[in-house]
């Protein structure tokens, strides 16, 4: 049976010459399409019994006595936050110590090597920091580097001495104000000047961690155009400069900041105007996410300088942003005003500073006023804006400053001014770590949250800031002891509402990270009082029934489904932190456990790290060292006691060989989770069948089978090495089972690194083991996904035994794709699979819509495909995703001219689609999405 919104479909297009002779009958291939969809599910059902082997491995789980345990939410909230706390409070104490350590170390001098200036030959491989690094440590210079900001050798020795204490620790740094990162431990860079670590989140974060409200003003007068300075870098104009000073402060925000841009000459410009899509850029203030910054750099890049200097035009609609956000909405955040210009206004100087003091009179003397004067010209209208003096609004005013920027070349100094303001003002300075959001790490280690503290001199000057970092997967690992489900899960967020983990939201690697609010996941009512309280530092709970929303599959092509539930939401407050943690409990939800396992007498346990414990009988599989007629076990960290501490110690044949002794004996195993072993065991029923089974007719297109389980773990046959950090419960076809509950599952076709072959994977779930085995598919447990990988010839020939009509050539002396019926395979979100007629197969996915329209028309008016649209956060943007929810076959006609056939196929997640081809004088559409 397929359900709505939870099954993967395949699709089968097939199309006729109407002006040739159809040697089945005009009725005959409507019928003959339709009695094939018995025979392809047939075949599908016959591979996952003969291939997967998930009939033998469910009756195994079937005589398995499980036991249930319905969970306690209490208990698990509290446990966990205690986990977090810990993570955050080993990291809060190095951080300390290294901030003492820094004031104690600067120098005018190192004997360190620049990063750029390391030889890989003399550095090593760490697999915690995914590359060669050196144990001395390194620096690097940025271009704009001003002055000194070494350390001595005390700040490496001390690293050494973290790291040796605490296997855990990721890199370990300081980055001066004037330019200078050193790093530990040390990595090869291609590039001397590139990086500088004043830009990075975690400084910025860490130098100025309060909130803000940042208009930044920008003169586009005439004299803009002016030389401002030959030096350094070559000519530059006084534009040019403030439009570097402007993209320094934009690049540098806070994530919890709001920002906005305003251009003037004879009027004032904002962004906006003239684009639609930007209209919000008008009147309101942006987070500076970053396809907004993206936005408003392009703004700045398009600034260009001519007319005359009117300094009232800019001011006014600089705070008409600050009016939008009245002060008890902005959350007491600091408000501030940057006005760069050459010192030469077209207005008065009473004109210009009566309307400052009445607009910002208006907001209670809020805004402080920094001002910058490019070039060398008179700036006492500069000065007096800045209100250096206090004198300019009376006695509660805030005092601002004036800044003058001579010299391109020392633009950041320059613009230091004001992250000094700022950062002198922070309550929390040089007291508290302070914890940045999720980023993406320039050196390579992949998303992570850093930790810092602001340095200061021995003058009380800012010396830059000391970091180390903590990776999103060693944080997630917190929550080690919960099995999320479908309906259960956790989430964590700042004390602002930014999202720093929910299931829902996936980090990539490929591009920065965008900062999403809890309130796009939890759109619930009741959660908002959730939501408050977490931000306030509270703990709580509350249960009431909802809609859940749950991936439909793989990524986002698939879209979501939807439930309602009774929930059980308790949150509370990580230590040491200022982050919150919140679990969301299905009322009921239960965990399942099997009973001890032991091996069968002369079964053995093959680890996967087949480098340490070479296999008996060693072969090559498609590329691959591997282990013949044996399968291996993969353990990932999640099936760990203490996940960080698998993750950061190197693997060793002793180590493996203790593993072994556990798994066979059942001696030992401190380190593992309780029934990990029990798991391996129950697995091994998969290696049995699928050495009995060997089947030639299918061995040769299949690539690796292979099962993984809810903890995680993984068994490949045959036995091959897998990534440390492998947890399948992750992977896209154990998403697809899960998402397709007791259907099998097909994968779009991907390359295979190793073989550089196009596979596809085929996959069911497991469900937990039951007397008689009776499964209620929508209820019981899923506990492993049985699966294989298959070369996509593999389904043309599946094709074959079932779809004859697909193959039959319009001409029988004629040879190639000229086929009397053409066919496409589709799956349930309509991405093609498979053409007959195009044997080109490819990664990147075509869709239904983009080369058969008017079918998708069709089976969208017969509500046979629905259409959804949901917002993708990260990117701003909305993706429109399609669900096949037919359940009887269905006769039609497309675009009134030609006909076609519908018909599920049983106990499967297949569907087939027949079509006639289109008559010459039927019109349709080349239109791709936007058709539908």
């Amino acid at each position: 049976m397929f359900i709505m919104g939870s099954a993967l479909k395949l699709i089968i297009f097939i199309g006729i010459s109407i002006f040739s002779i159809d040697p089945v009958g005009a009725q005959d291939w409507k019928t003959e399409s339709k009695q094939s969809a018995d025979k392809l599910s047939k075949k599908v059902e016959e591979f996952a019994e003969k291939v997967l082997g998930v009939n033998d491995l469910q009756g195994h789980y079937d005589t398995l006595d499980f036991q249930h345990r319905t969970l306690n939410g209490r208990d698990i909230i509290n446990q966990m936050a205690d986990n977090f706390g810990q993570k955050i409070f080993d990291r809060n104490l190095v951080i300390k110590q290294l901030q003492k350590v820094v004031a104690r170390s600067l120098t005018t001098s190192t004997t360190a090597k620049e990063c750029c200036k390391w030889d890989p030959a003399q550095m090593e491989f760490d697999d915690r920091f995914k590359q060669q690094v050196d144990r001395k440590g390194c620096y690097r210079a940025a271009k704009s580097r001003q002055g000194s900001g070494f350390l001595s050798q005390r700040f490496i020795d001390a690293s050494q001495a973290n790291l040796r204490q605490m296997p855990f620790l990721r890199w370990q740094y300081f980055a001066s104000e004037t330019g200078i990162t050193t790093i530990f431990p040390g990595l090869k860079v291609t590039d001397c000047s590139s990086y500088d670590g004043r830009f990075r989140p975690f400084y910025v974060q860490a130098n100025v961690p309060e909130p803000k409200d940042v208009v930044v003003v920008i003169d586009k007068s005439g004299p803009m155009s002016k030389g401002s300075s030959t030096s350094g870098s070559g000519y530059a104009t006084l534009m040019s400069t403030a439009k570097e000073a402007a993209n320094t402060v934009i690049s540098t925000l806070n994530p919890h900041d709001n920002v906005a841009v305003v251009s003037f000459s004879n009027d004032a410009s904002v962004m906006g105007v003239t684009n639609a899509k930007e209209s919000c850029f008008r009147k309101e203030f942006a987070r500076p996410t970053a396809a907004n910054v993206e936005s408003i750099k392009q703004f700045v890049k398009e600034i260009n300088a001519g007319g005359s200097t009117h300094y009232g035009k800019a001011l006014n609609k600089a705070f008409d942003f600050f009016d939008s956000t009245p002060r008890s909405s902005a959350g007491g955040k600091d408000r501030v005003l940057l006005f760069l210009s050459d010192g030469s206004p077209t207005d008065t100087e009473q004109s210009i500073l009566g309307i400052l003091r009445a607009r910002n009179g208006r907001l209670n003397n809020s805004v402080t006023v920094m001002t910058y004067g490019l070039g060398n010209a008179d700036f006492s209208v500069l000065r007096k804006m800045a209100n250096e003096e206090g004198t300019l609004y009376g006695e509660s005013a805030q005092l601002g400053l004036f800044t003058h920027v001579s010299n391109p070349s020392d633009l950041r100094q320059s613009m230091g001014s004001y992250y000094s303001f700022f950062s002198s003002k922070s309550a929390h300075s040089s007291i508290e770590p302070i914890w940045s959001l999720p980023y993406l790490d320039k050196f390579g280690i992949g998303i992570l949250m850093s930790v810092t503290l602001p340095v200061r001199d021995n003058n009380g000057k800012m010396a830059g800031v000391v970091g180390t970092d903590l990776t999103i997967d060693d944080f997630l690992s917190g929550a080690v002891n919960f099995r999320t489900s479908k309906l259960s899960y956790v989430f964590v967020i700042d004390s602002f509402g930014y999202v720093i983990y929910h299931p829902l939201l996936k980090y990539s690697t490929d591009h920065d990270v965008k900062y999403i609010k809890i309130s796009a996941f939890e759109t619930e009512a009741r959660m908002r009082s959730v939501v408050e309280s977490m931000k306030r530092g509270e703990s709580g709970s509350l249960t009431f029934e909802s809609e859940k929303v749950t991936s439909a599959g793989r990524n986002m092509f698939y879209g979501v489904n939807s439930v309602w539930v009774t929930s059980e939401v308790y949150w509370k407050k990580i230590p040491h932190s200022t982050f919150s943690l919140c679990l969301v409990l299905t009322q009921g939800d239960q965990e399942s456990s099997m009973p001890s396992l032991n091996p069968n007498a002369g079964e053995d346990f093959l680890y996967h790290r087949l480098d340490l414990f070479p296999p008996t009988q060693p072969c090559r599989h498609f590329n691959n060292y591997c282990a013949m007629n044996e399968s291996s076990v993969s353990i990932g960290p999640r099936s760990f006691i203490n996940p960080d501490s698998f993750m950061n110690n190197k693997e060793t044949k002793d180590g493996v060989d203790v593993l072994r002794d556990y798994m066979v004996n059942g001696r030992g195993g401190s380190t593992i989770k309780s029934g990990i072993r029990d798991s391996v065991w129950a697995t091994q029923q998969a290696e049995r069948f699928w050495k009995n089974n060997a089947d030639p007719e299918y061995d040769t297109f299949v690539m690796w089978r292979y099962v993984g389980t809810k903890e995680g773990l993984m068994r490949i046959y045959p036995g091959n090495q897998l990534p440390k950090d492998f947890d399948s419960t992750v992977r896209p076809w154990y998403l697809n089972a899960a998402a397709n509950r007791g259907n099998t599952a097909f994968t779009l076709p991907y390359k295979d690194a190793s073989s550089g072959q196009y596979v596809m994977s085929i996959s069911k779930a497991v469900f937990e083991g039951k007397t008689g085995g009776v499964h209620n598919v929508f209820e019981d447990e899923i506990v492993a996904v049985a699966s294989a990988d298959i070369l996509t010839q593999y389904v043309t020939d599946l094709l074959k035994t079932s779809y004859d009509i697909c193959f039959r050539q319009r001409n029988s002396g004629r040879f190639g794709n000229d086929y009397l019926y053409h066919c496409k395979l589709i799956d349930s979100s309509g991405f093609v699979l498979f053409d007959n007629t195009d044997n080109t197969v490819s990664g990147t996915p075509v869709h239904i819509t983009q080369v058969e329209p008017n079918i998708a028309r069709s089976l969208i008016d017969a509500t046979i495909m629905q259409h959804s649209e949901c917002m993708i956060l990260d990117e701003a943007a909305v993706q429109r995703t399609y669900n096949i929810v037919g359940t009887e076959p269905y006769d039609g006609t497309a675009n009134g001219c030609f006909h076609f056939t519908f018909s599920p196929i049983p106990w499967t997640n297949i569907y087939m689609l027949v079509r006639e081809p289109i008559p010459s004088s039927c019109f349709t559409t080349n239109c791709r999405c936007s058709a539908v």
